[in-house]
């Protein structure tokens, strides 16, 4: 399955598993947000506010949920890189599990990547830079 775009639901649990994996509760966005979910690979996406709750103040913060874990993704919007046909945005994680191997950590980055594409506005991808560990 692949990532669709849509709203959240009365039964989803998004926002709430968000705040269990630490994310504070000014940093979530509306309700009325859009988010990425491919309940398949059991994976969500949104974009988060920043820490002084807002939205465009320079670099975006995105969250990704896949298997009951928390990647957060740090995004300079401000900057794009083009790849083909696609634009991307640089990207780094500024969170991830713990003990999380390579292969896993390219998994995540690949599951941001295909969520980022369905959830922005041009279908922009993202671009990691380098592994966070």
């Amino acid at each position: 399955m692949t990532f669709i775009k849509r709203r959240l639901q009365k039964d989803d649990t998004a926002p709430a598993d968000l705040q269990a994996l630490g994310i504070e509760e000014r940093r979530l966005p509306a309700k009325t947000w859009d988010w990425a979910v491919d309940a398949e690979r059991g994976a969500s996406f949104t974009q988060l506010l920043s820490d002084t709750s807002e939205m465009r103040e320079g670099d975006y913060w995105y969250a990704l949920i896949a298997v009951h874990s928390l990647a957060v993704i740090q995004i300079n919007a401000w900057s794009t890189i083009q790849i083909g046909d696609r634009l991307h945005f640089p990207a780094r994680f500024t969170r991830l599990p713990d003990d999380l191997s390579s292969s896993e950590e390219a998994e995540l980055r690949q599951l941001a990547h295909d969520a980022m594409t369905v959830l922005s506005v041009r279908s922009e991808g993202l671009v990691f830079a380098q592994a966070a560990h």
